[in-house]
């Protein structure tokens, strides 16, 4: 599988419209540098589970999306998601979810699906619940900082882990 970071989006407040960056600093355990997470300042940060500083969605299942049911969710970011990636179906990207993976010279491990929300559809299209049900892709941590840019690979590191 040959997994190319597509695009990357950051919003600085909880509500805030996503900005498309080309690149972007990472800290490890935080989040993306200037990104609502990484500031505690998101919707959902003051839930403690991990998975939060980092979401990651397929870019061929934001075309399946658009073309089948007409809802655009990739070129203004209202997937609402920080790394869309290329290569993958939403299946073959949640084998993100229990790995531990290198893009550009940051290392995430991935934790779980990132289900979408009812809060999702306040600030995106009407249905966008229900487009991103069972592709709204996969949660990771960061666990070494770094930096990222768009085309940079995805690279599998070590063994896959069995989850619980």
């Amino acid at each position: 599988m040959n997994l190319i970071l597509k695009q990357i989006w950051i919003a600085t407040e909880a509500k805030a419209p996503p900005i498309s960056v080309a690149t972007v600093a990472l800290e490890a355990h935080r989040g993306i540098v200037g990104d609502r997470y990484h500031a505690a300042a998101g919707s959902f940060s003051r839930f403690e589970n991990s998975g939060r500083p980092i979401t990651l969605i397929s870019y061929e299942a934001l075309i399946e999306i658009r073309d089948r049911l007409g809802i655009d969710l990739f070129t203004a970011g209202l997937h609402r998601r920080n790394l869309v990636i290329s290569g993958a179906s939403s299946h073959d990207l949640a084998e993100l979810a229990n790995r531990t993976f290198r893009i550009g010279s940051s290392v995430f491990s991935g934790k779980q699906p990132a289900h979408p929300c009812r809060f999702l559809e306040k600030l995106a299209p009407q249905g966008t619940f229900d487009a991103l049900r069972h592709c709204g892709g996969v949660r990771a941590d960061i666990i070494e900082s770094g930096t990222i840019a768009c085309g940079d690979g995805v690279e599998f590191l070590g063994e896959q882990r069995t989850l619980p």
